[in-house]
């Protein structure tokens, strides 16, 4: 029971082991004036591949001003991914980040506890890099993100392109004279 949503269920929901390297994780929460919210979480696994888990939740607070009776609805939405690429999968390629987005204070109004309310700053990350085994170069792209739920304040940083080499000398001679 909530005095501000009324009676109603939290967390409820389902878990789907998809198979041997997938689940999936569905929950809601329903309110009887009017207040809900879905979200889905999956962990995913390939040995010696990659490894991860995804995370998108929606919020719909309904609230009902008690002076005038209007009812004002708040909604906020979230996507958090984390994804990493094992390195025997291929030893050139590396691939991984996290991404963590939401609007409208959805952690401090979903997870209610002292963690998620007091952080304001949330930042996402993904890079991908090339090496070259032949030669001394590498290549990265990356993305960044951050997010000041205090004040509002987004920055993104995309792309971020890096060539990078070693010190090669192309005309030095390769046998003695």
């Amino acid at each position: 029971y909530s005095q501000t949503w009324g009676f109603g269920l939290r967390g409820v929901g389902w878990f789907f082991p998809l198979n041997d390297n997938f689940n999936l994780e569905l929950r809601s929460d329903i309110y009887l004036k009017g207040t809900f919210g879905v979200s889905a979480a999956s962990n995913y696994r390939k040995r010696y591949k990659y490894n991860g888990n995804v995370r998108v939740g929606f919020d719909s607070r309904q609230i009902e001003n008690p002076s005038d009776a209007s009812i004002s609805r708040n909604q906020s939405f979230s996507i958090q991914w984390s994804h990493r690429q094992d390195s025997r999968a291929h030893p050139t390629n590396s691939f991984g980040g996290n991404i963590n987005i939401q609007t409208n204070n959805y952690q401090s109004r979903v997870f209610n506890n002292a963690q998620n309310v007091l952080q304001t700053q949330l930042t996402s990350n993904m890079t991908f890099t090339k090496r070259w085994q032949d030669a001394p170069l590498t290549f990265s792209a990356a993305f960044n993100h951050s997010q000041n739920t205090s004040n509002r304040q987004v920055t993104i940083n995309f792309p971020d392109l890096r060539f990078q080499t070693q010190t090669f000398y192309p005309f030095k001679r390769k046998g003695t004279g």
